[in-house]
This record gives C-alpha cells, sequence and structure tokens, in this order.
C-alpha cells in the first residue's frame, strides 16, 4: 500500500486552503468572480471521469451485486450528509442570501471538515489499489478543494470574519483530511472492505457532481448559444483526466492476492497429478 503517497498528498491538499488567500488581490478577486462558475463545471468533468474510473475498479474486484450496492451506498450517503448540512458547498451561488448570513460560516466549516475527512478516506481507497489510482483520485480532489476553498472564503468573509481568521479556521478545517486518512488506514485492512470503499467514494463522487458542481441555476438563465460554453469546459474536464489515465500504467496493489490464489491453485494441480500417478 502507498501510504506514505496517500499522507503527503493529503498535506498537500490541506495546504490549498490558504488558496482563499488569493482573493485579496483585487485582479484575481474579480477574475474568479467571473469564472467561478467555469472553474465548477470543469471539475465536474473531472469528477465524472474520476468516478468512472473508481466505479470500473470497483467492479473488477467486487461481484455486480456488492458493487452496485457500495456506489449506491456513497451516492445515497453524500445525499443525506447535503440534506443534513444544506450549506456545506458555495461554488456557484455565491449571491444567495444564506452566503451573508453570520450563522453560515460555522456550518459551512463544520460541513467542510466532514468533506475532507470523507477526501482523506478516498485517497487511502485509491492508493489502495495503485499509485496510479491514488494519483487520479489526488487531482480531482485537489481541483475540487481549491475551488471550494475559494468559495469558503468568501462566504466567512460575508460572515464577518477577518482574513487572518478565515485562513486560520480554513486550515484548521482542512487538517481534518488526516482524520480520513487514519479512518482509511484502519478501514483498507480488510482487502474486501477496500474495493467496498472505492464504491463508496465513486457514488459519492458522482454526487458532488450532481448536487455540488453544475450550476443548473446558471445554465437555466443564459442562452443557448451560451450553454455551449459551459458544455465546452465539461468536456475539457472530461479530456483532461482521459488524457491523465493514457499518460500512466495502470498496475494493481492487490496483485498480492491473486499470486496467492495462483500458487493455491497449482498446489491444487500438483496434488491432483500426485493422486493420478498413484492410481497408474
Amino acid at each position: 500500500m502507498n501510504t506514505n503517497l496517500a499522507i503527503i498528498t493529503a498535506l498537500g491538499i490541506a495546504i490549498l486552503s490558504f488558496s482563499g488567500a488569493l482573493l485579496s488581490f483585487k485582479k484575481i478577486n474579480s477574475w474568479f468572480s467571473q469564472k467561478i462558475k467555469f472553474l465548477t463545471i470543469f471539475a465536474a468533468g473531472v469528477f465524472t471521469m474520476t468516478s468512472l474510473g473508481l466505479m470500473s475498479e470497483t467492479f473488477e474486484f467486487l461481484p455486480k451485486n456488492t458493487a452496485v450496492i457500495s456506489i449506491l451506498g456513497g451516492f445515497i450517503g453524500m445525499l443525506i450528509l447535503h440534506k443534513i448540512l444544506p450549506e456545506t458547498h458555495h461554488h456557484h451561488d455565491k449571491d444567495c442570501e444564506s452566503c451573508i448570513s453570520p450563522k453560515s460560516g460555522p456550518k459551512l466549516l463544520v460541513g467542510d471538515m466532514i468533506h475532507n475527512i470523507a477526501d482523506g478516506i478516498v485517497l487511502v481507497a485509491a492508493f489502495t489499489v495503485s499509485k496510479e489510482v491514488g494519483i487520479i483520485a489526488t487531482f480531482s480532489i485537489a481541483i475540487h478543494e481549491f475551488i471550494q476553498e475559494i468559495s469558503e472564503y468568501i462566504v466567512l468573509r460575508n460572515s464577518g470574519y477577518s482574513i487572518k481568521k478565515t485562513l486560520i479556521l480554513n486550515f484548521i478545517s482542512s487538517l481534518s483530511i488526516f482524520i480520513g486518512v487514519i479512518v482509511g488506514l484502519l478501514l483498507t485492512q480488510d482487502p474486501e472492505f477496500q474495493a467496498i470503499l472505492l464504491g463508496i467514494s465513486a457514488g459519492a463522487f458522482l454526487h458532488i457532481v450532481f448536487h455540488d458542481l453544475i450550476p443548473y441555476d446558471s445554465m437555466r438563465k443564459i442562452n443557448k448559444k451560451a450553454s455551449w460554453n459551459y458544455i465546452g469546459v465539461f468536456l475539457l474536464g472530461i479530456t483532461l483526466m482521459i488524457a491523465v489515465g493514457f499518460s500512466m500504467p495502470h498496475t494493481h496493489e492487490h496483485g498480492d492476492s491473486e499470486d496467492i490464489h495462483h500458487h493455491e491453485n497449482e498446489e491444487i494441480l500438483l496434488l491432483e497429478e500426485d493422486h493420478n500417478h498413484s492410481h497408474e
């Protein structure tokens, strides 16, 4: 298992919590205000391909029924989370009333901590399969986290927090990813549960795409010509992940268990041969 890589990447993602500081610069702030919807739809394309990739891995290691149940479990789990904590994300609803409420800040930080814990579990599950799958998952999480931190910065500032307090609280919240890493390491001791976690991760990613990253309200308000821009950016995210996937050789860390089964089969064949020879 690539445990060290999972820990290093988790630290890198935690550091992304400071990305909101970029909005302190007026030009950058203005650019993000104009492009945030395109960034989220780009992330939707990235997450879609990552989710499909994790699904493929899940079906490779688990029976079909178990794989489907684990994927649905991840999707429904995220659905329940967003029902309980509806203010966990604000990627493209910057002007909504809840974003400027003083009560939004604490709710958003709690929701972000839960999401970060889930990210840590996903990282461990992905790196358990292979380094390549782990890198792809890291890439997706990092893009989503970057956009999320930018959005959180806006919400916390509108909630009355100072720049310093906003950055500190965001960083403390992001450290919860290591709770997920620890939980993931404990859960992945069982090879079968490793694959189940992959399925849960795939379902969770897919729900994030539909609930969190596609700006439905904005797309309904724009004309058909402008909507092609969203589609183009979405396809760009998909294309990028396909390119990343093809650029890396794919090997499984589960190879050890396959070798064991292979050796067991060889031993059975040898025993059968010896038995036949003894009868002769």
